[in-house]
């Protein structure tokens, strides 16, 4: 069982937040240019709210600016099994 559907099911057992804080990255690529971006974010809690399980993630802007995101659970799971969010090691 891997880390992430650990924290899936204790996560539904108590119903509350739990801290993750792991960097993945994304990788885009432009074919007619050959450039590479690499887009670093850091998923700081997988939480519930109004029953609905969500991640929190913050990344940084190209004018260095910190945001926050928010997508439902199911969305990062997909985004991590597809390999277009990888984890740092």
């Amino acid at each position: 069982m891997n880390l992430i559907v650990s924290l899936e099911i204790f996560i539904y057992n108590m119903k509350k937040s739990v801290s993750i804080n792991q960097d993945y990255v994304m990788v885009t690529h432009n074919p007619i240019t050959h450039e590479y971006e690499y887009l670093l974010y850091r998923a700081l809690d997988i939480s519930f709210v109004n029953d609905i399980q969500i991640v929190n993630l913050q990344h940084r802007t190209k004018s260095n600016q910190l945001k926050r995101l928010i997508m439902p659970y199911n969305i990062f799971l997909d985004l991590i099994e597809s390999s277009i969010l990888t984890r740092l090691q």
